[in-house]
């Protein structure tokens, strides 16, 4: 035990986060092993960085503006006995997260290789996108409530 309190003071974590981060990081070399050999991988990789950049220096403010104002949306409403807060926020962050991996298919952008490649069609991704939002709504709404009706019976 008194090894694991030095390897956390020294590395800042415990031995399975070290394994479970080695362990994606290998991960992550089979899959670019495998991509070099595909004829565009340079696009693929310019595609990841892309992400990165735009995940780090656009999506994520945007995602702390945007709870800021669910915070100060809820902050608002009456005092309840159950928080409403990550009610609120959970299913909103799945929904748009869920947007915006599937956008081009939700609204029926994707390109030609995209219906060549997997032989499907986008015509049923935005009702999908919407019957699965509405569920994750629902499905948030009908947590909260069963908190709050199990609260007030205290």
């Amino acid at each position: 035990m008194a090894e694991e309190s030095v390897f956390r003071r020294w590395y800042g974590a415990s031995p399975w986060h070290l394994l479970v981060l080695l362990a994606q990081f290998l991960v992550v070399v089979y899959a670019v092993t495998r991509i070099v050999g595909v004829p565009r991988w340079f696009e693929i990789a310019l595609w990841f960085a892309g992400a990165v950049v735009l995940w780090d220096f656009v999506l994520f403010p945007l995602l702390l503006v945007a709870d800021g104002l669910i915070r100060r949306l809820v902050a608002r409403l009456p005092d309840a006995p159950v928080a409403p807060l990550n009610s609120v926020r959970a299913p909103l962050l799945l929904v748009v997260m869920l947007l915006l991996v599937f956008w081009p298919l939700v609204l029926r952008d994707a390109p030609e290789t995209y219906r060549r490649a997997t032989g499907l069609g986008v015509e049923p991704y935005l009702l999908r996108w919407t019957a699965l939002s509405a569920a994750l709504v629902g499905g948030a709404a009908l947590v909260y409530t069963v908190r709050l009706v199990r609260r007030r019976r205290r």
